[in-house]
């Protein structure tokens, strides 16, 4: 498929990369789902159609024009495939709303100990709404018990001290919280060490919202560096 040159509304933009480090590039992305839902959500409207239509008002063919919503999406990614080997990190966005996106990039760029260059973010999620594709190291607590089957801890979440208290209360859910807290506490140094900016951890259960809640909280409350925590399904 060939291609025309990108009009300047929906070329990617030249990456610099400044020595002093005083500025830091993100990337945006998204996923190509396989549900149906997630298809159909896409099927829509292309990420880019604003942009689209711009190139049609000034008579100029969108340069990602394809017979298909896929081929579009892959040309679009092949041609901003610079500007993602480039970035800080990425964030899928794919999976987050208006105000989740937000805290993500404020949780990214949170002020940290002086003179550390790390940044540590904690990140709950549930399977069934997907894994997430922008973090570093996954842990599954799905083994435990879960709150969900008792009626009166149903509406709450992980936040809250009922089902905190029960899923913490477990040997299990104690051992685990224990190793996870063990492995970063040499895998974080390790890695600010060779240089990297920002890692992002996550601990999923099935839905999100009470075991994987309650574990991200507390691992963060026992390690001994800054983090931030996301609960990216605790609302739904």
């Amino acid at each position: 498929m060939s291609l025309q040159p990108p009009c300047a509304c929906c070329s990617p933009p030249p990456v610099a990369r400044p020595r002093d480090r005083l500025a830091c590039a993100v990337y945006r992305a998204f996923g190509v789902q396989t549900n149906s839902q997630t298809s159909k959500r896409f099927q829509r409207e292309h990420p880019h159609a604003e942009a689209r239509r711009r190139c049609e008002g000034n008579r100029r063919r969108h340069p990602h024009a394809a017979k298909s919503l896929l081929d579009a999406i892959a040309a679009e990614r092949q041609a901003f495939a610079t500007v993602r080997e480039a970035a800080d990190f990425v964030i899928d966005t794919g999976s987050l709303n208006t105000n989740q996106l937000r805290q993500r990039i404020g949780e990214a760029f949170h002020d940290n100990k002086r003179g550390s260059t790390m940044r540590v973010s904690l990140l709950s999620f549930g399977y069934s709404n997907g894994i997430p594709r922008d973090v570093d190291v996954v842990f599954d607590c799905r083994f435990l018990p879960n709150p969900h089957w008792i009626e009166e801890l149903r509406p709450h979440s992980g936040l809250d001290d009922d089902v905190a208290t029960y899923v913490l209360g477990n040997d299990d859910a104690q051992r685990f919280v224990t190793e996870v807290v063990n492995l970063l506490q040499w895998q974080i140094p390790a890695f600010a060490k060779e240089g990297k900016a920002y890692l992002s951890i996550a601990i999923g259960c099935t839905g999100g919202r009470h075991r994987s809640v309650a574990l991200v909280e507390e691992v963060s409350r026992r390690l001994p560096f800054v983090t931030t925590t996301f609960h990216r399904d605790v609302d739904r």
